[in-house]
C-alpha cells in the first residue's frame, strides 16, 4: 500500500465518520447524506482502482534524481536505463532512453 493510498484510506474512513454523527442530527438533511455517500463511494471506487507499481520505490528514486539533475545541469535533457536480463542464461541489456526530445 503506497503513502497515497494510505492517505486516501484515512479520508474515506474520516468522511464515514463524520457522515454517521452527521446523520444521527434531528435536523440532518437527507440530500446531505445522499451527496455525502455519493461522494464516499466515488473516492472508495477511486481507491480500489489505485494498482501500486511493484517497483514503485525504484521509479521514486528514478524521479528524484531526476529532478536534482534538472535543478542543477541547465544542459541536462534526460537519462538513458539499462535493464539488464538474463532471459536463457546469456546477459541481454535493454536500454530506454528517456531523453526529452525522443520520450
Amino acid at each position: 500500500m503506497t503513502i497515497l493510498q494510505m492517505q486516501l484510506e484515512q479520508i474515506i474512513q474520516e468522511r464515514r465518520q463524520q457522515l454517521m454523527s452527521y446523520a444521527q442530527k434531528n435536523d440532518a438533511k437527507e440530500y446531505v447524506i445522499q451527496k455525502e455517500n455519493k461522494l464516499i463511494q466515488s473516492l472508495t471506487k477511486i481507491y480500489n482502482g489505485i494498482h501500486p507499481l511493484k517497483y514503485q520505490d525504484l521509479w521514486i528514486e528514478i524521479e528524484r534524481r531526476w529532478e536534482i539533475f534538472e535543478r542543477t545541469d541547465a544542459n541536462f535533457s534526460g537519462i538513458q536505463l539499462d535493464i539488464r536480463l538474463r532471459p536463457n542464461g546469456l546477459l541481454c541489456v535493454q536500454p530506454f532512453n528517456l531523453f526529452e526530445d525522443e520520450i
